[in-house]
């Protein structure tokens, strides 16, 4: 980090140089290790992403009373197959379980 500043005024926290930002890092985590406690920190983010993501993703399989696959392919043989709100659905829908593969094949390559 060059002579950036960043600075939290809900906490007055100013970030002047890469050392506080291990610092923060070590305090949230509870490791004294910073490349453990980015690593923690990367982890835990995205697998709360995922947990969010698989929350809506059931929101969706109990408002449809189907898994998006099968949404995707029953949806098309419905009379209203091309209303807005079912394809507002399938793109919202979709995403979600776009969303979650990626941030699937991310935590497979940090954790």
């Amino acid at each position: 980090m060059k002579n950036t500043q960043i600075y939290n005024s809900k906490k007055n926290i100013a970030i002047k140089n890469l050392s506080d930002v291990q610092e923060i890092f070590k305090d949230i985590t509870g490791q004294q290790n910073v490349n453990i406690a980015i690593n923690k920190l990367i982890k835990d983010y995205l697998q709360t992403k995922i947990f969010q993501l698989k929350i809506q993703n059931v929101q969706y399989e109990t408002k449809w009373g189907l898994t998006y696959s099968e949404f995707e392919q029953k949806s098309t043989t419905w009379d209203n197959a091309s209303s807005y709100e079912i394809e507002q659905e399938y793109y919202n829908w979709g995403e979600i379980v776009s969303e979650t593969n990626h941030f699937k094949k991310l935590i497979e390559q940090w954790v």
